[in-house]
Formats: C-alpha cells, structure tokens, sequence
C-alpha cells in the first residue's frame, strides 16, 4: 500500500485505526431542519429539571456549530414562574460550550413537567403518550438542513444532592419524524472526570432497555407560542404537576 493509503488509515495521533472506529467516523444520520427533545423524567426531583451542556452531532460525530437563537424551551427556564425574575440558568447556557464543570450558571433550568401518574415509572418500558404537556428542547437550524448523528450530553452538575434534576428519559424528534427514546446518565456532582454522554441516533435498541423505540410513531410536539410562557403561564406549569408555587419560591431563594 502506498504512504498515503497508510496515512488515511491513521487518527490524528498518528495511531493506526481499527476497522471500527474507521466506520465510526462516518455514522448514520437524520438529514432534518429542526431537532425537538421531549423531556419524561428526572433522576428523582419532582420540581425542576435541567442540563449542563448540550452539543448537536453531524455525521462526523462533529458538533454543529448554533447560536443561542436557535434553541428553545417549554418551559423556557425559571423565569418563567411568577415571582422570578432574573435566574441565570437559561435555556442558552447549554450552548455557552462550558461543559464540565459544578457553577450552575453556566447550566439551564426549568420547572419540570411531571408525566401523568399512568405514565410512571418509566417511560422506557411503556408506550409513550405524547399529548400530554411535557418539557421540550426544540433547536431550529432555519433555513439550513443538517445530518444530525446524535448528541454530546453533559447533565445537571451543580452539586451530588442537585444531580436528581438531570434529565432522566427523553425522545428525540428531527422534524417531523420520532427517532428513539433515550436515558441520559446521572451526572457525577463533580468534575474529577469529563462526564459527557455520547447519545447516537442510530444506536440499536439494547437489553438494558437505555434505548426504545416505538412501532407507531407519535406526533412531534410543538412549543407553545411566546404568549403562553409569559408569567400568567406559572399557573399550568403549577397544575402540570409541579411544585406548589410558594414552594418553588422558596426552593429558588435556597438555591440563590
């Protein structure tokens, strides 16, 4: 084989690469506009849900490059309770690229929407029902489509006890079309390693169930207009199954 044969078969620390990890590099993807991540379930914290970091994955497993304008929530984060008024933990700090760390304001938070109790406990192991209000990461990429391959996720890190508001279960959606459903690992509460989670599109369902897919897809859900995440909203994000809003409150003036 020629030096160029060899050279294309090394990584970039000059190491000869497997056959494996050769295919790796160039991994099936979902050619889309718009990602939507449906949020199920927390690592125990019935009241708030949150992530550290979130990175978008090309065919390359290279992350998109996307501006804090092109991502969005429901609920957007805890300003949209009433009474909040200037919380750092917004939805554009997973993008802000400060992954591995413990300063929760380079994290995004939210009031967590809990499943119907007919849903529990997880959603892995049932059907899911997606016409129930629940949390949602929608990013936009506009007028620009990309091959999305899958995810670099770092969960909620603030500290061991806040761990539980990490997402748990969540499904994926490129446009309009269901992918799969996925956990997410419990962040560590430290940072003595890098606890990033590579979460890939085409992973194959597995026996320990961290992935699943559903035989009839459901319909993506969408965002609410602005209007309904203004602070009137506190309301139903209350009833959705939150906390009792003098108790949020009083949880955010702890936090602070």
């Amino acid at each position: 084989a020629s030096s160029g044969d060899l050279n294309a078969q090394c990584g970039v620390d000059g190491r000869p690469m497997t056959r494996a990890s050769i295919e790796r590099q160039q991994t099936r993807g979902c050619l889309c506009g718009s990602i939507t991540l449906v949020i199920h379930s927390t690592w125990g914290d019935p009241y708030y849900v949150g992530l550290t970091s979130l990175e978008v994955l090309n065919s390359s497993l290279e992350p998109i490059s996307l501006d804090p304008s092109q991502i969005d929530a429901s609920p957007r984060d805890l300003n949209d309770l009433e009474g909040v008024d200037s919380d750092l933990r917004t939805i554009d700090k997973v993008l802000d690229t400060v992954s591995c760390t413990m300063d929760d304001a380079h994290m995004w938070l939210a009031p967590f929407i809990k499943a119907p109790v007919s849903s529990e406990p997880g959603m892995l192991g049932k059907a899911q029902d997606f016409s129930q209000r629940r949390n949602l990461i929608r990013i936009d990429f506009g007028s620009v489509r990309h091959e999305v391959a899958g995810f670099n996720l770092w969960n909620y890190n603030k500290n061991t006890d806040d761990t539980c508001r990490g997402v748990r279960e969540f499904s994926v959606f490129c446009d309009e079309r269901y992918i799969a459903t996925f956990m997410c690992r419990k962040a560590p509460g430290h940072i003595h390693f890098d606890f990033k989670q590579v979460v890939l599109l085409d992973q194959p369902p597995c026996g320990e169930a961290s992935v699943r897919r559903v035989n009839a897809p459901p319909p993506v859900p969408r965002l609410p207009s602005r209007g309904r995440l203004e602070r009137q909203s506190s309301h139903e994000i209350i009833s959705s199954g939150g906390a009792p809003r003098q108790q949020q409150q009083q949880q955010q003036q702890q936090q602070q």
